[in-house]
């Protein structure tokens, strides 16, 4: 009893003639609940973002609907920190630059009374983006980590639509202006039109 008063760990005094199954069934089961839950409230923010990206949703709908799910400032910033969405600030991200040296996918940082929470998104190992949460010290919880973790999936998603997309539009300027400097386009008309 004075070891464990020393390191402040409780004891609890079991009867002898308690099975301890009688126990232990309660606690399993209370630790299993928050586990169900926890999986439950995944599940469900996997399948709002899943519909958003489905329905062609941009970065300007994740942050919303993070911004929603979280009731927290949101913003989405490329992998230079050049913000791509932010719901309902704009704020100044130099000083949040430190965590693209953060050797972990999130990171928190103190900053005037709130805490920042840095999410790295990841599309083919390389860090394409940055969610950043703004919200009060110590109120991100596991439940906004799960929400904040699908985001940052979803977020991926949205620029590697947007390196492709940037990928197809140069291969096409390539392609027109090596026809022309080749001589085949054949009209004027046809020069306009490949160059809109």
């Amino acid at each position: 009893i004075a070891l464990a008063d020393a390191y402040s760990l409780p004891l609890i005094r079991i009867p002898d003639e308690m099975p301890s199954m009688e126990l232990c069934m309660p606690l399993f089961r209370a630790i299993l609940d928050v586990q169900n839950e926890r999986l439950r409230f995944s599940s469900s923010i996997h399948n709002k973002f899943t519909a958003l990206e489905l329905s062609g949703g941009g970065l300007e709908e994740v942050a919303d609907m993070l911004h929603r799910l979280l009731s927290m400032p949101v913003i989405i910033a490329d992998k230079g920190f050049k913000i791509s969405a932010s719901v309902p600030i704009t704020p100044d991200l130099r000083r949040w630059a430190e965590a693209e040296d953060c050797g972990e996918d999130a990171a928190q940082f103190a900053c005037g009374g709130q805490q920042v929470v840095v999410r790295k998104a990841r599309f083919k190992g390389q860090v394409c983006s940055y969610i950043l949460v703004v919200c009060p010290e110590g109120e991100f919880d596991d439940m906004h980590r799960i929400a904040l973790d699908h985001a940052a999936t979803t977020a991926a998603l949205e620029f590697s639509k947007l390196e492709a997309l940037n990928q197809r539009m140069s291969l096409m300027d390539n392609n027109c202006f090596i026809d022309i400097i080749m001589r085949n386009v054949k009209s004027e008309e046809e020069a306009r039109q490949r160059a809109q």
